[in-house]
């Protein structure tokens, strides 16, 4: 596959002269094996599962684990948030949902995903960048990937500027938090995020 072809590379090209951030992800797609591949076997018009795309990307798979998940540990944003939505508890959508969603203010509009997968990657870039790259086949170019997801093709060149501040503002989350991936020896990031909701909820932009 030639990949500046591919139209994900095209739309965020066209856009990553206006963003550092937007430069940074043109470069991942360009360089990264994992991603090409994935990206050589998705289809338009062939729905995939959430357990196929695991197969590429990987997940944390963390258990549900009744000890983990104890009044202890229990973060009750999280669970407003989920019955807000209607959502179903899925520790692999923690990170998005808390960092994404919860504490960074983004909707749940196509918009809102991108904005959400964008502040993900402000906080981690290593840990956001699938996140990200998947809202925009999904939310902007119309994939089907995931299971139960909608688009309404969100035009990702009518909000740059909104994208650079929900990146930003990952950021500055992340430096609230005095977060660095050697935190995570040991631990999933969701896992970490969970033992540091009290600290999550004073955070205010």
């Amino acid at each position: 596959m030639n990949i500046y072809k591919h139209e994900l590379y095209k739309n965020i090209y066209s856009c990553s002269k206006y963003s550092d951030f937007l430069g940074k992800i043109v470069d991942f797609i360009v360089k990264d094996k994992k991603l090409n591949n994935f990206l050589s076997f998705i289809d338009k018009d062939c729905f995939v599962s959430s357990k196929e795309i695991g197969k590429f990307f990987g997940n944390t798979n963390m258990e549900y684990d009744k000890n983990f998940y104890s009044k202890k540990h229990d973060c009750q944003e999280w669970n407003t948030f989920l019955e807000k939505y209607s959502f179903k508890k899925d520790c692999n959508m923690f990170f998005h949902d808390i960092v994404g969603h919860i504490i960074l203010k983004n909707n749940v509009t196509s918009k809102g995903e991108i904005l959400a997968t964008a502040a993900m990657c402000g906080f981690s870039f290593e840990l956001g960048k699938f996140y990200f790259i998947n809202a925009l086949l999904i939310f902007s170019l119309g994939y089907r990937l995931f299971d139960g997801t909608r688009s309404d093709y969100s035009d990702i060149t009518q909000y740059i500027e909104d994208i650079n501040i929900a990146y930003k503002n990952g950021q500055k989350l992340r430096e609230y938090l005095s977060f660095n991936e050697s935190l995570l020896e040991g631990l999933s990031i969701e896992e970490y995020l969970y033992q540091n909701c009290s600290r999550l909820k004073e955070f205010r932009l």
